[in-house]
């Protein structure tokens, strides 16, 4: 699950053998929102298109039109096709991610991650030792500012978010560090890096032959 699609967490107490346990889901009605306008959009486009593919296979006439105009059939395909593809992908997105829980479980030196969602279930398993260490994090969003604990993974991917509240210490993020037997990193690295990352990715390949040149 993405951070930031991340609206509730709860640590978990009850498991004994467990470093660190919490259950995260994110926000329904966020995401059944736009689920419902993704899909309205969907149909709106689909909707004139399928009465005139209707009237073309139901009357020869209209269907003769089409066949000796092949090259307008094609760009009005086209322009359908795309529209589709606009807000059907984020359509199909957002469904997946209706009813997203996740819980995190770190036992042992291995991290477990059992993602749930409406269509199904998802685990995944990866050894504590590749996390570089904890980062806090302050979010801003139109719900407001909270701030986060997230576990660092160089794959930005992989980086998990491990607490979350109104106000975390530096002394909260050392306690659960020191749990976790992993260091403290500087406060926004995760940020950073994914900067770092797209500034990279903008360089052209024949720049970067220049300066090693």
């Amino acid at each position: 699950m993405r951070i930031q699609a991340i609206a509730s967490h709860t640590t978990l107490t009850t498991l004994e053998n467990a470093s660190f346990a919490c259950r995260q889901q994110s926000c329904l009605m966020s995401t059944l929102a736009q689920t419902t306008i993704l899909l309205a959009s969907v149909i709106t486009i689909m909707l004139p298109f399928s009465v005139v593919a209707a009237e073309a296979f139901s009357e020869p006439a209209a269907f003769s039109r089409l066949s000796g105009a092949p090259l307008q059939a094609v760009v009005a395909l086209t322009g359908v096709a795309t529209w589709l593809i606009m807000f059907g992908v984020p359509a199909c997105r957002a469904f997946a991610r209706l009813g997203r829980s996740q819980t995190i479980i770190i036992s042992n030196g291995i991290v477990e991650v059992a993602e749930k969602t409406i269509i199904g279930r998802h685990a995944w398993t990866i050894p504590l030792a590749e996390f570089t260490g904890i980062s806090h994090h302050v979010r801003t969003n139109l719900s407001g500012t909270r701030q986060e604990l997230i576990l660092v993974h160089p794959q930005t991917s992989k980086s998990l978010l491990i607490e979350m509240g109104a106000s975390i210490s530096h002394n909260d993020a050392e306690k659960l560090a020191n749990t976790l037997k992993l260091p403290v990193l500087p406060a926004g690295v995760l940020h950073r890096r994914c900067k770092a990352r797209e500034t990279e990715s903008a360089i052209p390949a024949n720049a970067s032959a220049a300066f090693s040149a």
